[in-house]
């Protein structure tokens, strides 16, 4: 809609106009009855009344912060009741200029961005603007304070600073709801003097008022009196004297200017550092945890690919075909069958071990007749010889050996070695020998310790007994660990079970780790998928937090939405200001995320003594991603922002 729109035959017709005006309110209230009234262009009107008269009802109904229930309003002949929503911000920015009796001023905002906040709603370009704030700050006598942040101006100050920020916008029609209600004398007396001059400059002037010292500044005052029009002291004389119309001195632009959203971003942003570290940090965590948990499952992935190719090259195991009378024959002959297999070419050494679950087997560090209550292991658990762990590329810790876990086999004595993480669990010193470990109720000594194995780092956190501390006991199922010269496993497939039993080869099975690689791929993809399912969950819950945190960003500024919607400023302004927000927090907490995922992985690789696997798109996903999701969890605050009664929110 044009603005000449606004203005139809403003030279015959009035420039406010309103006839048969009523507003009600949801609990029954009847704030305004009938009221007929008319405003000329260049008039300074104060409208008096007692508190809860309708006083404030019928001046926003005037700035269109407010819609009447019933009759007509007219804005220089043009019907305001028929525009829509989007004509009635071109119609705020373009004509009007308020005066709360709050100043609004934005305590973090410096005082010449205060100002500016019209001009910036009106898309007055910077050179033109800084012009228009330089004006207005002197004629309230701020120019000294350009600079200052509004919570250092005192309150006298404050509303000199909202006086300048209406007047810098040069509108034909200022609107002021208690302007002194809130000053001393003499601040009082300032405003009223700036109102007077600013309406000899041809600026009409509405002011609601229970200050008689601000009526009776006024050419015209009306009484409102249970929602009607009671009196109307208008002099024909005053009427007819009515000064011409300002010219607005500010050049007009419907241009928007991106970098003023941006800027009003970044500044509710880092004005509000508490509030923006926490969602941030909200942000972070999700971030975070999502890059954590892709680079460590890819890390983890790739050090099981490695490790199962490393023994893919090299490694075979051999079990007996599945029946109990196979498994005993088979541990039973153990030392021939291993004997025959070291005649094989490409056999460089044989071990074996049997998996026990410790849900079966209670490892205690008490005898469990003396404290029967004492908390069980849960770790891994195992029997197995010296070749085996020397084969895993087991380290001894302390003064223990391999070789004296075989001897007290030989001598059918229990004998056990410990990982250190299996020794903290078990309250034990990281070097155990000496101590003991019961087993179902059975002593085991502990004759060394395991620092780690290179193939099998499960073993830090493990148990690991002598077969000779399972003497008489059944369901064991021996797995005799093979290795091979490099590339032989595949020819010792079929040569094994030949050279054990060449008239039952199968009795037993010969199986290759490189079988292992597609179940591998296979088990990677589907713990990718639940690692990926629960860091999303992750960022889910930490946008819904940083949502919340910003949706009670928005109830905290409602007098500033409100300010900015009666500037003008449009519901969609609103809304991609508070999306810009969150975009901002959310970019900052995805790389803040970003960083402390690819750190976290770094970190825990080294402990592991893995290579940390990190994707060069990681960073740019998580940074992304943290700013999709702060524009998402923006989205309802901002529909919250831009939406609601305006004079409610002036209200409080």
């Amino acid at each position: 809609m044009a603005q000449a729109a606004f203005r139809t035959d403003s030279i015959s017709r009035p420039a406010i106009s309103l006839r048969g005006v009523a507003k009600s309110f949801d609990e029954g209230t009847v704030a305004l009855r009938g009221c007929d009234l008319d405003i000329e262009d260049g008039d300074f009107v104060a409208i008096v009344g007692a508190s809860g008269s309708g006083k404030s009802t019928l001046l926003n109904i005037i700035g269109t912060l407010d819609r009447a229930d019933e009759g007509e309003y007219f804005l220089h002949g043009c019907p305001v009741g028929s525009l829509r929503e989007r004509d009635l911000c071109r119609l705020r920015k373009e004509t009007f200029a308020f005066v709360f009796q709050e100043s609004h001023v934005l305590r973090e905002e410096t005082t010449a961005r205060n100002a500016a906040l019209g001009l910036r709603v009106q898309g007055i370009r910077r050179r033109d603007r800084a012009r228009a704030v330089a004006r207005g700050l002197a004629r309230v006598g701020l120019g000294h304070r350009w600079s200052t942040r509004g919570r250092h101006l005192s309150g006298g100050e404050r509303q000199r600073l909202a006086f300048a920020r209406a007047a810098s916008t040069s509108a034909p029609i200022l609107l002021a709801d208690e302007p002194t209600g809130n000053l001393d004398s003499r601040n009082g007396e300032e405003l009223i003097r700036q109102l007077r001059q600013l309406n000899a400059e041809g600026t009409t002037v509405v002011v609601v008022t229970h200050d008689e010292r601000v009526a009776a500044a006024a050419r015209r005052r009306i009484r409102i009196v249970d929602g009607e029009v009671s009196e109307d002291e208008a002099p024909p004389a005053l009427m007819s004297a009515a000064v011409a119309p300002a010219s607005q001195e500010n050049p007009r632009s419907t241009r928007w200017d991106p970098l003023d959203d941006i800027s009003d971003a970044l500044s509710s942003a880092t004005s509000r550092i508490a509030r923006s570290a926490m969602v941030v940090l909200a942000f972070a965590l999700g971030v975070a945890g999502l890059t954590a948990s892709v680079g460590l499952s890819e890390s983890a992935a790739a050090q099981v690919s490695q490790r199962i190719s490393a023994a893919a090259l090299d490694e075979v195991t051999v079990t007996a075909a599945g029946e109990p009378t196979l498994e005993h024959e088979f541990f039973a002959t153990m030392d021939q069958i291993r004997e025959r297999l070291g005649r094989l070419d490409g056999v460089r050494g044989t071990g074996v071990n049997a998996t026990l679950s410790s849900q079966e087997y209670s490892v205690t560090v008490l005898p469990p007749q003396s404290v029967p209550s004492q908390s069980r292991f849960r770790g891994e658990l195992m029997a197995a010889d010296g070749d085996w762990l020397g084969l895993q590329g087991a380290e001894a810790s302390g003064r223990g050996s391999f070789a004296a876990f075989d001897a007290a086999t030989r001598q059918g004595r229990p004998a056990a070695v410990i990982g250190e993480g299996a020794a903290r669990a078990l309250g034990l010193e990281s070097n155990a020998i000496g101590q003991q470990v019961w087993i179902d109720g059975r002593r085991i000594d502990v004759i060394g310790g395991l620092r780690g194995a290179s193939r099998a780092p499960g073993l830090r956190d493990a148990v690991v007994v002598n077969f000779a501390s399972l003497a008489g006991r059944a369901g064991l199922s021996p797995v005799l660990l093979v290795r091979t010269e490099d590339g032989y496993p595949a020819a010792l497939r079929s040569a094994i079970p030949l050279a054990l039993n060449p008239a039952q080869p199968g009795a037993y099975t010969v199986s290759l780790t490189a079988d292992l690689r597609s179940l591998r791929r296979g088990v990677s993809a589907d713990l990718a998928d639940l690692v990926r399912v629960v860091s999303w969950a992750l960022l889910l819950f930490s946008g819904l937090g940083a949502a919340s945190a910003m949706y009670l960003a928005v109830q905290s500024r409602s007098a500033e939405i409100a300010l900015r919607r009666a500037l003008g400023a449009s519901r969609l302004s609103i809304a991609r200001i508070f999306l810009l927000e969150g975009a901002v927090l959310g970019l900052g907490g995805g790389l803040l995320g970003s960083a402390l995922g690819v750190g976290a992985v770094v970190v825990y690789c080294l402990l592991q003594g893995w290579t940390a696997v990190l994707n060069s798109e990681l960073v740019a996903l998580g940074t992304g991603l943290g700013a999709v999701v702060g524009v998402v969890a923006a989205v309802y605050p901002a529909w919250a922002a831009a939406t609601g009664s305006i004079a409610e929110r002036i209200r409080g």
